[in-house]
């Protein structure tokens, strides 16, 4: 008679440092491997958009790669992440806008300088505001075809109240994406966007 093999998953040895800025890493340095990733985010999600330009932080989310006051363009900005070959992306929800990467263990230090470029130091070019609004509209007009989307958002009202924070559409609406300007992404950025406000797990 065959007997089963319980197999135990390998523990997590997590360690977690608070640094003098405010900034929370956590990470497990206990297993070798060839690559690593790195999850984080920033408290700066939709519901701390203004009602009338819901959609900032959606909009700050997709700028965030596109151009940064160190010198770095959105194509100079991509190429170095696909030289590392890693990943990095940049995602908005309700409370939080979260990031994810990932390369080989060897390129840590340049990923966390491309991280560090785009979280601290983002110049929100006019042109690249124009790119991600009209990308933004497109999403909300391809959404009006979504069934199972529109149920989702439905509900959501009914439960939290259309208009209220999490009653709303995360990605904003089409006319309060028309009229944010640079200076409200600069205004919604400088508030929100503060190293005690950020996560990083590696």
């Amino acid at each position: 008679m065959e007997q089963s093999v319980k197999k135990r998953l390998p523990r997590l040895e997590i360690e977690t440092a608070k640094l003098g800025n405010g900034l929370v890493l956590s990470g497990d340095e206990s297993r070798n491997a060839d690559s690593i990733a790195i999850m984080g985010s920033v408290r700066a999600g939709a519901i701390y958009g203004e009602p009338s330009k819901f959609g900032t932080a959606e909009l700050i989310a997709r700028l965030l790669t596109r151009g940064s006051k160190l010198g770095g363009t959105a194509a100079s900005i991509a190429r170095r992440i696909e030289e590392l070959g890693a990943t990095l992306q940049f995602s908005n929800n309700d409370e939080r806008v979260r990031f994810t990467a990932r390369c080989h263990y060897s390129d840590i230090d340049l990923l966390l300088d491309i991280i560090s470029e785009c979280l601290a130091n983002p110049s929100f070019p006019e042109d690249q505001i124009g790119v991600a609004k009209a990308e933004l509209v497109s999403d909300l007009d391809a959404e009006k075809d979504e069934t199972r989307t529109l149920v989702f958002r439905k509900l959501m009202s009914m439960i939290y109240e259309e208009g209220k924070p999490y009653g709303r559409n995360s990605l904003g609406s089409q006319s309060d994406v028309a009229r944010i300007s640079r200076s409200d992404i600069i205004s919604f950025y400088e508030k929100y966007y503060r190293p005690s406000s950020t996560l990083i797990v590696a």
